[in-house]
């Protein structure tokens, strides 16, 4: 990859923004060969040493899940994690996809995997059975084990059946399309492209069909914006959705380490606003007095 491609905007889909290469390239070229290099360098020697630490990074996440906690313990722990991860130096999306994957490799039902892929009638013992499958995800990358965890069992038994038949795993791009057929999640849009033309079939996320509806309200008319009472009630609880379920963590991923900054500094933004709502709405409690 150049390095006038790293500053160049992306579009959403993680694609090169045209409108803006001649001026990533200026911007390279006045700062210089030597600027360039010493640039290039650090990034070439870090994706690197991330790649070469993932292994470990997995392993380490792995074990985590294997330890016992509570439901709050847990909450903070993956936090610390995450945040431990970013620090050691992996990218914001390498660390989501790490979390995912092993969480998934830690927590999934084995005897749930076995009875889809291999029915009741295998003539393996469970042990077999169980090292097979645990041999058939230990063949794949991270980035390809964080996309089966968002999968269903019924698209893993799809991709298991494709690797039992042809004695090759899923390529990369198999499971993007597999995972978008079967997903966990179907209001997830990691990965999606959508247009116009296929708007239609697409399931936004609650936060795109929020953005979306503000769009309509323009040239609605007023009578049409309160159809429904609980409507505020129901985005409420999307966006609370949005958040705990790690869809916000996953929808980050999608872009490059600058748009995550931008997006950043509009949730702190929101944060801000959503403070101020509440101080300004805080219930106040009165006693009677007898």
């Amino acid at each position: 990859m150049k390095l006038a491609d790293l500053f160049t905007p992306k579009n959403e889909d993680g694609s090169l923004d045209q409108r803006y290469k001649s001026l990533s390239n200026q911007i390279c070229d006045l700062a210089g060969e030597k600027c360039r290099d010493v640039l290039y360098e650090f990034y070439d020697k870090t994706n690197k040493l991330e790649s070469k630490a993932a292994g470990a990074a997995l392993h380490f996440v792995k074990k985590s899940f294997e330890v016992k906690m509570d439901e709050c313990q847990r909450k903070h722990i993956d936090k610390a994690l995450t945040a431990a991860l970013k620090e050691l130096g992996f990218k914001p999306s390498k660390v989501s996809r790490l979390i995912n994957a092993g969480r998934f490799l830690s927590t999934y039902d084995w005897f749930a995997e076995i009875r889809c892929y291999f029915g009741s009638d295998s003539k393996l013992s469970s042990k077999e059975l169980h090292d097979n499958v645990v041999e058939y995800f230990a063949g794949y990358g991270i980035g390809a084990i964080d996309l089966l965890s968002r999968t269903t069992l019924q698209g893993r038994k799809k991709a298991y059946q494709h690797f039992r038949k042809s004695g090759t795993r899923m390529t990369q791009s198999a499971l993007e399309d597999n995972q978008r057929a079967y997903p966990t999640n179907p209001m997830e849009t990691r990965g999606r492209k959508p247009s116009r033309a296929n708007f239609q079939e697409t399931r936004p996320t609650p936060v795109l069909a929020a953005h979306d509806s503000l769009e309509v309200m323009e040239d609605a008319n007023e009578e049409s914006v309160v159809l429904q009472p609980e409507s505020g009630q129901k985005l409420v609880s999307e966006f609370l959705y949005y958040l705990a379920s790690g869809e916000l963590d996953r929808c980050l991923a999608r872009f490059a380490p600058a748009a995550q900054t931008h997006l950043f500094d509009d949730v702190e933004a929101v944060q801000s606003l959503l403070e101020e709502f509440i101080s300004k709405h805080q219930l106040i409690e009165v006693t009677p007095i007898h």
